[in-house]
């Protein structure tokens, strides 16, 4: 359904990112890396693990972009100054993921 979607959208360039509830190899997870750029596998910065917060040790939480897209990098945050792993905790059940892209113009 996700990947209908993008493709009906009609542009070159697209970003999707969520909880999948899914580890990279499982189906859902697969699939969409099938067809778009997991950008934790492309350009690994940061840690991995999103899930639990408390005790990460699972990736279920990722960014995915088309081709083309240039991935600079993407993870959970833990190398930015001012965000500290208590902050990450805090907020939510799951830890965040940043990416960093470059995105053509055109």
């Amino acid at each position: 359904m996700l990947l209908d979607r993008l493709a009906g959208m009609g542009v070159d360039h697209v970003i999707a990112g969520g909880d999948l509830n899914d580890r990279p190899t499982g189906r859902t997870f697969r699939r969409l890396a099938t067809n778009l750029q997991d950008c934790w596998a492309t350009s690994p910065m940061g840690a991995e693990h999103t899930w639990t917060h408390t005790e990460p040790h699972q990736r279920i939480d990722a960014i995915f972009a088309t081709k083309g897209i240039d991935v600079l990098g993407c993870g959970v945050p833990t190398h930015l100054p001012g965000i500290t792993e208590a902050d990450m905790r805090a907020a939510t059940d799951h830890l965040p993921v940043l990416a960093t892209l470059e995105i053509p113009a055109n």
